[in-house]
């Protein structure tokens, strides 16, 4: 992102993304909600480990490092195999 201020541009390191309120299913079927950061170069997906309880799912032990957008580093403790179904709140639209 850039700025023009004056006689100088300023680069700003800045990365703006989506957030979306989903819906999932826990282990007894009900659907739970929470929020999702939507981003296209997402190779993997992400949740809290708070979140995780929530959906009542334990996962496989793993240790994973993230280098975050601002460059911190974070770990991913555990793996789940999860199959997600989208479907809007809003127009008849759904993908599996």
């Amino acid at each position: 992102m850039y700025r023009h201020n004056s006689n100088k541009t300023v680069v700003l390191k800045q990365v703006l993304l989506s957030i979306a309120v989903v819906k999932i299913k826990n282990r007894s079927s009900r659907f739970v909600e929470g929020r999702t950061l939507l981003d296209n170069g997402f190779q993997s997906n992400f949740m809290s480990q708070k979140f995780r309880s929530k959906l009542g799912l334990s996962g496989e032990k793993t240790q994973i490092r993230i280098r975050e957008i601002n460059q911190e580093i974070s770990d991913a403790l555990k793996v789940i195999d999860l199959n997600m179904v989208f479907d809007s709140y809003y127009i008849d639209f759904s993908i599996t």
